[in-house]
């Protein structure tokens, strides 16, 4: 008999600490619902370099780290956002648009907060909530043909950086693969930077450092993105970079300004630390 009641008194606990615990899970959810974020973009059409969004939420105290996605015709990985706290209730983001086409694209922002050691995600995992912007350039990029070749830095009417002839390259072959098409622009970049300093003994050293970390981040981007024959790919920009005698002369002063400079490597996450 004192079993039996040991027993029920035993089974009634657990049922009062089963009820209890769910009864917490819900009022966690309450504490968190998906009504109290609300994102919006601040500039779209986007015609500068970057797209604005503002997130209000009444638990920006709370947020340690905010994560985005852009869509297109497939969906990117997430990539940690730059945030700046505006006030109590809102956040201010800023999500470069330099290696966007124009177009329509959708964005999606998981927001974090500390649990511990570990960030946990807010709002629920299976948030899908998608936010629609569009990119509308200024200027319109077009292939400058045999008029981009007359001196070594060529035609740059978007002042971006990248050579409107290498620029049109890269957008035709991987325009569907956004963080891939970023690294390949970078890359670009790089290179065009070497050329800049290429009389700078010192200034040169130091793009070429940066050119091999943009070389190498494109390396670990092909093959996140699933791509095969990467080195051949970044191979191909070298070759559309280096299309007049003049270029290839020039970077070949640019390897004679590197020689004998130390390289330091990190064995087994060098590619991924590059892209940092």
């Amino acid at each position: 008999m004192k079993l039996q009641s040991i027993l029920m008194v035993l089974f009634l606990v657990l049922g009062a600490n089963t009820a209890w615990a769910k009864s917490k899970k819900k009022e966690e959810k309450k504490d968190h619902p998906k009504s109290q974020v609300e994102v919006r973009v601040v500039n779209s059409p986007v015609s500068g370099n970057e797209a604005i969004f503002e997130i209000e939420t009444p638990l920006v105290n709370e947020i340690s780290k905010i994560t985005y996605q852009l869509k297109a015709k497939k969906e990117t990985r997430p990539r940690n956002a730059d945030f700046v706290i505006k006030d109590a209730n809102k956040i201010e983001l800023k999500v470069s648009t330099i290696y966007l086409k124009e177009g329509e694209y959708q964005i999606k922002f998981n927001l974090y907060k500390k649990k511990g050691k570990k960030e946990e995600q807010l709002f629920g995992k299976d948030q899908k909530h998608w936010l629609s912007f569009v990119v509308k350039k200024e200027i319109v990029v077009v292939d400058p043909g045999e008029e981009g070749k007359k001196t070594l830095l060529g035609i740059d009417v978007d002042n971006n950086g990248v050579r409107d002839d290498v620029q049109i390259w890269i957008n035709k072959n991987f325009d569907d693969d956004l963080f891939f098409n970023e690294s390949l622009m970078s890359l670009a970049r790089a290179y065009q930077y070497e050329f800049m300093n290429v009389d700078n003994i010192e200034l040169s050293k130091a793009m070429t450092h940066k050119k091999m970390d943009a070389y190498k981040c494109a390396l670990f981007r092909g093959k996140q993105s699933g791509l095969t024959k990467v080195s051949q790919i970044l191979a191909e920009l070298k070759k559309q970079f280096l299309n007049t005698k003049d270029r290839i002369q020039t970077s070949m002063k640019v390897s004679n300004n590197f020689h004998g400079e130390i390289v330091e490597v990190v064995v087994g996450a060098d590619e991924e630390l590059s892209c940092n």
